[in-house]
């Protein structure tokens, strides 16, 4: 089977070194950290986003489930919205993502980046991915319009629809269910 996964707030905890970096930053440039993303964005970007690629949190039991997954015989799509184009400076995303990944010894096929909504479910497409583990609703709808299976990675609970899970293991059960 082929996998797709999403990386942010999926495998790992993006938002929450985002959050830590800009208090950091905000201390340092003396501005009150709400306004870091209103006024300060492309800096920001600019001098933590390497940083945020290669030392965001992984979320409990991804490696082994990705590893076992991977072990079994399938083939595993990191298909993300991450971008080089952050801000105004062109960034390689794709070199602190692959040492993420390296760093957690998770063994990804390809790793497919700048694609959101339309352009995820168009990547899904293009490489025949038989199923997508995302945590944007609004992704998976995108998904299921073109006919593609997903798994909501839910670990917050916002949402009560039939393909939600809040942790990796039971992601692992959907995927032998499906198999």
């Amino acid at each position: 089977m082929r996998i797709g996964i999403d990386l942010d707030e999926t495998i790992c905890n993006t938002s929450k070194i985002i959050n830590e970096y800009i208090n950091e930053y905000a201390t340092e440039e003396k501005i009150d950290p709400n306004q870091v993303m209103l006024t300060k964005r492309d800096d920001f970007f600019n001098k933590y986003t390497i940083d945020i690629f290669e030392n965001v949190e992984i979320k409990p039991y991804v490696s082994e489930v990705l590893n076992r997954l991977k072990d079994s015989g399938h083939v595993l799509y990191a298909i993300t919205a991450r971008s080089g184009e952050l801000t105004s400076k062109q960034m390689n995303i794709v070199e602190p993502t692959t040492n993420w990944f390296e760093k957690h010894n998770i063994k990804i096929d390809k790793l497919i980046t700048n694609s959101y909504h339309e352009e995820k479910a168009e990547a899904c497409l293009k490489n025949k991915i038989d199923i997508m583990i995302d945590d944007d609703i609004n992704n998976c709808q995108e998904l299921e319009k073109v006919g593609i299976k997903y798994i909501l990675f839910d670990d917050k609970n916002k949402y009560n629809i039939e393909n939600k899970v809040t942790n990796w293991l039971d992601v692992e059960k959907i995927i032998e269910r499906n198999e």
